[in-house]
Protein backbone atom coordinates (compact mmCIF):
# COMPACT_ATOMS: atom_id res chain seq x y z
CA UNK A 1 0.00 0.00 0.00
CA UNK A 2 1.36 3.41 -1.08
CA UNK A 3 1.95 6.01 1.59
CA UNK A 4 0.86 9.38 0.84
CA UNK A 5 3.30 12.42 -0.16
CA UNK A 6 2.18 14.02 3.44
CA UNK A 7 2.66 11.08 5.18
CA UNK A 8 6.11 10.10 4.04
CA UNK A 9 6.98 13.71 5.34
CA UNK A 10 5.63 13.63 8.97
CA UNK A 11 7.71 9.86 8.90
CA UNK A 12 10.66 11.83 7.29
CA UNK A 13 10.44 15.11 9.27
CA UNK A 14 10.29 12.38 12.67
CA UNK A 15 13.33 10.30 11.68
CA UNK A 16 15.56 13.32 11.19
CA UNK A 17 13.99 14.99 14.47
CA UNK A 18 15.07 11.68 16.48
CA UNK A 19 18.57 11.35 14.79
CA UNK A 20 19.58 14.72 15.83
CA UNK A 21 18.23 15.09 19.18
CA UNK A 22 21.59 16.05 21.12
CA UNK A 23 23.11 13.05 22.95
CA UNK A 24 23.68 15.23 26.65
CA UNK A 25 20.44 16.09 26.90
CA UNK A 26 17.71 14.85 29.33
CA UNK A 27 14.27 14.33 27.52
CA UNK A 28 11.41 14.30 29.13
CA UNK A 29 7.81 14.29 29.03
CA UNK A 30 4.38 16.51 28.90
CA UNK A 31 0.54 16.22 28.76
CA UNK A 32 -1.81 18.89 27.70
CA UNK A 33 -4.30 20.32 25.62
CA UNK A 34 -4.17 20.86 21.82
CA UNK A 35 -5.93 22.45 19.23
CA UNK A 36 -5.41 21.45 15.34
CA UNK A 37 -6.02 23.67 12.96
CA UNK A 38 -8.36 22.48 9.98
CA UNK A 39 -12.05 21.14 9.11
CA UNK A 40 -13.35 18.93 11.88
CA UNK A 41 -9.98 18.45 13.45
CA UNK A 42 -10.33 21.06 16.98
CA UNK A 43 -9.65 20.25 20.25
CA UNK A 44 -8.05 18.00 21.61
CA UNK A 45 -5.71 16.07 24.40
CA UNK A 46 -1.59 15.74 23.89
CA UNK A 47 1.09 13.49 25.34
CA UNK A 48 4.51 14.22 24.50
CA UNK A 49 7.86 13.76 24.54
CA UNK A 50 10.70 16.86 24.81
CA UNK A 51 14.41 16.25 23.71
CA UNK A 52 15.56 18.29 26.77
CA UNK A 53 14.25 19.09 30.00
CA UNK A 54 15.73 22.57 30.96
CA UNK A 55 13.36 25.32 31.76
CA UNK A 56 13.41 28.59 29.83
CA UNK A 57 14.88 26.51 26.38
CA UNK A 58 13.04 25.89 23.55
CA UNK A 59 13.36 22.13 22.22
CA UNK A 60 12.45 20.09 20.00
CA UNK A 61 9.00 17.51 20.52
CA UNK A 62 7.15 14.39 19.52
CA UNK A 63 3.59 13.56 20.15
CA UNK A 64 0.62 11.87 19.63
CA UNK A 65 -3.23 13.44 20.23
CA UNK A 66 -6.32 12.34 20.59
CA UNK A 67 -8.98 14.57 18.89
CA UNK A 68 -12.32 14.73 20.26
CA UNK A 69 -14.30 16.38 17.18
CA UNK A 70 -12.53 13.82 14.60
CA UNK A 71 -12.29 10.99 17.16
CA UNK A 72 -8.96 10.22 15.54
CA UNK A 73 -4.96 9.89 16.43
CA UNK A 74 -2.77 12.52 15.22
CA UNK A 75 1.34 11.88 15.87
CA UNK A 76 3.05 15.26 15.34
CA UNK A 77 6.77 16.59 15.76
CA UNK A 78 6.98 20.22 16.59
CA UNK A 79 8.74 22.45 19.21
CA UNK A 80 8.01 24.13 22.24
CA UNK A 81 9.20 25.97 24.82
CA UNK A 82 9.18 24.90 28.19
CA UNK A 83 9.02 26.62 31.45
CA UNK A 84 8.98 26.34 34.56
CA UNK A 85 6.63 23.32 35.04
CA UNK A 86 4.67 24.29 31.29
CA UNK A 87 5.18 24.03 27.81
CA UNK A 88 3.56 25.54 24.72
CA UNK A 89 4.50 25.27 21.37
CA UNK A 90 3.34 24.88 17.65
CA UNK A 91 3.54 21.90 15.64
CA UNK A 92 2.70 19.72 12.56
CA UNK A 93 1.10 16.22 12.28
CA UNK A 94 -0.71 13.73 10.75
CA UNK A 95 -4.63 13.05 11.52
CA UNK A 96 -4.68 9.02 11.12
CA UNK A 97 -7.79 7.73 9.08
CA UNK A 98 -7.72 10.80 6.37
CA UNK A 99 -4.29 11.39 6.04
CA UNK A 100 -4.16 15.01 6.08
CA UNK A 101 -1.20 16.72 7.44
CA UNK A 102 -2.38 19.90 10.06
CA UNK A 103 -1.19 22.52 12.33
CA UNK A 104 -1.74 22.82 16.09
CA UNK A 105 -0.89 24.10 18.87
CA UNK A 106 -0.56 22.41 22.29
CA UNK A 107 0.07 23.99 26.16
CA UNK A 108 0.13 21.84 29.24
CA UNK A 109 2.03 20.53 32.44
CA UNK A 110 5.74 19.47 31.23
CA UNK A 111 8.51 17.20 34.06
CA UNK A 112 11.21 20.18 33.88
CA UNK A 113 14.35 20.93 35.86
CA UNK A 114 15.98 23.98 36.57
CA UNK A 115 19.43 24.76 34.91
CA UNK A 116 22.04 23.74 36.49
CA UNK A 117 23.51 26.81 39.19
CA UNK A 118 26.82 28.58 38.13
CA UNK A 119 29.63 27.46 39.79
CA UNK A 120 30.22 29.47 42.96
CA UNK A 121 32.63 32.36 42.75
CA UNK A 122 35.91 30.76 44.60
CA UNK A 123 36.89 32.44 48.00
CA UNK A 124 38.97 35.22 47.63
CA UNK A 125 42.23 34.29 47.94
CA UNK A 126 44.89 34.68 51.61
CA UNK A 127 45.88 38.80 51.90
CA UNK A 128 49.05 39.01 51.57
CA UNK A 129 51.29 39.80 54.88
CA UNK A 130 52.91 42.89 55.17
CA UNK A 131 56.73 42.28 55.64
CA UNK A 132 57.14 40.57 59.06
CA UNK A 133 58.88 43.20 61.14
CA UNK A 134 60.45 42.45 64.43
CA UNK A 135 59.45 44.64 67.84
CA UNK A 136 61.91 47.92 67.35
CA UNK A 137 65.16 47.89 69.22
CA UNK A 138 67.80 50.66 70.11
CA UNK A 139 68.70 51.11 66.51
CA UNK A 140 65.28 50.71 65.03
CA UNK A 141 62.45 48.31 63.32
CA UNK A 142 64.51 45.80 61.81
CA UNK A 143 63.28 43.10 58.74
CA UNK A 144 63.17 39.32 59.92
CA UNK A 145 64.12 37.99 55.99
CA UNK A 146 66.52 40.26 55.36
CA UNK A 147 68.01 40.96 58.76
CA UNK A 148 68.19 44.90 58.24
CA UNK A 149 67.77 47.41 60.55
CA UNK A 150 65.62 50.89 60.27
CA UNK A 151 66.37 53.69 62.08
CA UNK A 152 63.14 55.65 63.35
Amino acid sequence: MAHPPNCRLVLAAGLALATASPVAADPTFGVGLTFVFGDGNGPGLTVKVFSDDEEDSVVASLGIDYLFQANRWRPNIGVAYLGEGWYIGPDLGLVLGDDQASVGISAGWADTEAPPAAAPAPPPGPTPNPTPTTPPTDEGTCDRFTEDCYAE
